[in-house]
């Protein structure tokens, strides 16, 4: 399980389109084919809707039944708990360990697949099959919205899910607009401690801090989930530091950082505890997270007023 949190986090992870774009409902043919562009700049083109369908993650089973297809979905994988339905459908594997003869024996229409949670020589046998694959790979917040809106092109769910997409980005706006200026504070977004995990500028869950006036630290380095020295760390002396758990108890899962009380996050009590289903998630639960992770930002600002 703990590995599993690194790989989601490790593999996972401000909003500059127009408002005419933020309403495309994505790149779709004038012949009879069903066509969009996924994350990868590829386009998955289809004869009809998909009328079976796989999703080999638990943030975009999540999707599909928030686009209104749910109820194609074939079975799931490890670790898909929302919503509810999801734990009812039979399970193909988990991360690395996709069982790709159930996959076939399912014989979906389209498979829509993590991109960085999911190993190349696995994408190419499902396309040895015969398969389409759609490749997903959100790093923004409002990249949720094109997830949902090209879903719902492929499964014919246009209407449900281009209402929620437009739902998403209206609450991603307001969120916007509320902390449009609060003052800003430097984060460590803490993945796991040892060794002690973090996150790039080109990770999800660094948009979110981003929202709320965070400034990841760490942002510029170069792969997605560096490992990063406590010196490195304390040298930077961040005002914040955040970490997601289950628990929501910072008392274990923050608590080594007291052994620097000369740090400004802990010095001012800056040391926050996140759900990381709804911070990491490349989901509209996200802004369940983001609102959350605000809420902390603006406790930090007041402790160190």
């Amino acid at each position: 399980m703990i590995m599993h949190v690194i790989k989601i986090v490790v593999l996972s992870c401000f909003v500059i389109a127009c408002d005419n774009a933020e309403f495309d409902t994505g790149s779709v043919s004038s012949t009879s084919m069903l066509s969009v562009d996924d994350d990868s700049g590829a386009i998955v083109s289809l004869a009809k809707p998909a009328e079976r369908i796989i999703a080999l993650a638990p943030h975009i089973i999540e999707n599909v039944y928030s686009a209104g297809a749910g109820d194609l979905l074939l079975a799931s994988v490890d670790y898909a708990d929302y919503p509810p339905a999801a734990k009812a459908l039979p399970s193909v594997g988990g991360y690395n360990k996709f069982n790709i003869e159930a996959i076939a024996a399912l014989r979906p229409d389209v498979v829509f697949v993590w991109q960085s949670g999911t190993p190349s020589h696995f994408l190419e046998k499902i396309r040895q099959l015969g398969i389409p694959v759609y490749l997903d790979e959100p790093t923004k917040v409002e990249d949720v919205a094109k997830a949902l809106r090209n879903i719902g092109v492929l499964t014919g769910r246009e209407s449900v899910a281009e209402k929620a997409a437009r739902q998403h980005i209206e609450r991603l706006r307001k969120i916007q607009v509320d902390q449009a200026n609060k003052r800003q504070v430097s984060v460590f977004y803490q993945v796991w401690d040892d060794p002690l995990y973090t996150i790039n500028g080109k990770q999800i869950i660094s948009d979110v801090l981003n929202l709320c006036g965070g400034i990841n630290i760490f942002a510029d380095e170069p792969i997605k989930a560096p490992i990063v020295s406590i010196e490195s760390l304390v040298s930077i002396d961040p005002m914040v530091i955040m970490t997601g758990s289950q628990s929501q108890s910072s008392d274990k899962a923050l608590a080594s950082w007291k052994k620097w009380p000369s740090m400004q996050a802990v010095k001012h009590g800056n040391l926050f505890v996140v759900n990381p289903d709804i911070v990491s998630r490349h989901t509209a639960r996200i802004l369940d997270g983001a609102e959350l992770v605000c809420d902390k930002l603006d406790q930090a600002r007041l402790n160190m007023d």
